[in-house]
């Protein structure tokens, strides 16, 4: 692929992306409910934008780290309702109840950001592994301040009862959840540290 051809795939998934994020926390704030702009697909959707425009591998990664393996079990969750119309692990249920119109479009950034996200880092490379230290300073400091500042109710980034019937809500919860999220962000990293194709060949 040439590089002017890679500029503009870069430059339109920035675009896609950012804008996908900002007017996700527009709608948030809109609604009433600015609680909902510290989810991590909402803050990670404008990074990775930010991340095209500059052709900024690290911090691609580190976004992918943060998101990734939720996406996943997100997509598997999905699909399963969609296909048999009965709920699996419990994620996507709120999907399939009643939703504003514009709340499902939204939601649906957790169909595409994934793949596009690891699309994009083939395009720029890394030049670090380091990512994973990024990801770990940004995944603590919005878990603490998603329970410190948003209103219980709304359960942001699952961070007070679970979202998944995978996991039980217990006295210990959030130390539990945050182990379980800090070892998937470590996991994710690994696995992009170890695929030839998102690093330059040296």
């Amino acid at each position: 692929m040439n590089e002017k051809t890679k500029n503009i795939i870069l430059i339109a998934s920035g675009i896609l992306l950012s804008s996908y994020g900002l007017f996700a926390i527009g709608f948030a704030i809109y609604r009433g409910k600015p609680s909902w702009i510290f989810w991590f697909c909402y803050i990670a959707m404008i990074i990775l934008g930010i991340g095209c425009f500059k052709k900024d591998g690290l911090l691609m990664a580190s976004q992918i780290n943060l998101v990734g393996f939720y996406l996943v079990f997100w997509n598997i969750d999905f699909y399963y309702q969609l296909i048999t119309g009965n709920p699996l692990w419990n994620i996507t249920d709120f999907f399939f109840k009643e939703l504003l119109l514009i709340a499902r479009i939204i939601s649906l950034e957790h169909l595409f950001l994934f793949p596009l996200s690891l699309y994009c880092l083939y395009l720029v490379k890394l030049e670090s592994k380091n990512h994973w230290a990024v990801s770990l300073f940004q995944g603590t400091l919005v878990y603490i301040l998603t329970i410190f500042l948003t209103n219980q109710t709304y359960n942001v980034n699952c961070a007070f009862h679970s979202c998944t019937s995978l996991i039980k809500t217990t006295p210990y919860y959030q130390i539990i959840w945050y182990i379980i999220s800090g070892s998937l962000v470590l996991s994710t990293a690994f696995i992009i540290n170890a695929i030839p194709i998102f690093h330059n060949k040296r």
